[in-house]
């Protein structure tokens, strides 16, 4: 018979079987010697160096064989290490919270790139701002040199006109100068009277005016006092004195009031002569 897929060879009860001490000597190394023959390479390996005389036959996959209790090992089969099988020595160990934790170490990974890129974007904002400022600062700068060579030139257009119009009105300021330098120079004091009769001409114009209009009011104030004082008559054209009803004393307070007009008048008259 062929021997089954896990490695293990199954006998029948016979003459031929180990005697139960040497069985149980074996045993320990049994279950190693199984679990190496997991490996195909180590079992071929062991295949080809025992005897082929010495391989038991082993019933099909999926026939077991009726009072098959014990599984032995093929004498002559040669141990292979375990540390031999790669596959074995460098799997991982078997954690119960491991797939949680390669979940946790994705997230970190995914939250890690997403910073990078984050980061990364952030780097290429400032970046851009900085050239756009650069950029800025640039034209500013060119605004203000441009300002700057206006302002120069319009000076000197500025400085050019007044130099033509100055040219053109040269000779009549020359003639300005000669005569103010040839005219004599006056005093303080000349100055200060020459306003000071001015001033007073203007106030005794002022007075002899204000004079005039009072004895032109006082003569119309008498015409008016005499045509009401005398009496009409009817055909004969006699002038009859008629009694005013005004005091004595106001009589006599207006004619000295006249009197006092005309004498002001008279000596302004005399002074304008």
């Amino acid at each position: 018979m062929n021997s089954p897929q896990g490695g293990t060879v199954t006998t029948t009860k016979s003459s031929d079987s180990p005697t139960p001490v040497e069985a149980a000597n074996v045993v320990g190394q049994g279950a190693l010697l199984v679990r190496a023959e997991s490996n195909p390479a180590a079992r071929k390996r062991r295949l080809a160096e025992q005897d082929t005389a010495q391989t038991s036959k082993a019933p099909k996959r999926g026939c077991p064989v009726p009072g098959e209790d014990e599984t032995t090992i093929v004498p002559g089969s040669a141990e292979v290490p375990l540390h031999e099988d790669m596959r074995l020595s460098t799997k991982p160990p078997m954690h119960p919270d491991m797939p949680k934790k390669r979940q946790d170490t994705l997230i970190r990974r995914d939250d890690s790139a997403r910073l990078r890129k984050t980061i990364q974007w952030l780097e290429e904002g400032a970046r851009r701002l900085r050239d756009d400022l650069a950029a800025a600062r640039s034209e500013l700068y060119e605004e203000r040199k441009a300002s700057k060579l206006l302002k120069r030139e319009i000076d000197q257009h500025v400085r050019e006109a007044r130099a033509l119009e100055a040219a053109k009105h040269q000779k009549t300021i020359n003639e300005l100068r000669v005569r103010l330098s040839q005219s004599p120079s006056r005093d303080l004091t000349q100055l200060h009277n020459a306003k000071s009769e001015v001033l007073r001409d203007e106030n005794h114009k002022r007075e002899i005016s204000a004079a005039r209009k009072r004895l032109a009011n006082a003569d119309e104030t008498i015409r008016k006092l005499k045509s009401s004082s005398l009496d009409q008559g009817g055909g004969s054209g006699t002038k009859k004195r008629r009694k005013l009803d005004i005091p004595s004393h106001d009589l006599r307070r207006m004619e000295n009031e006249l009197r006092c007009l005309r004498e002001t008048n008279k000596k302004l008259e005399e002074k304008l002569q």
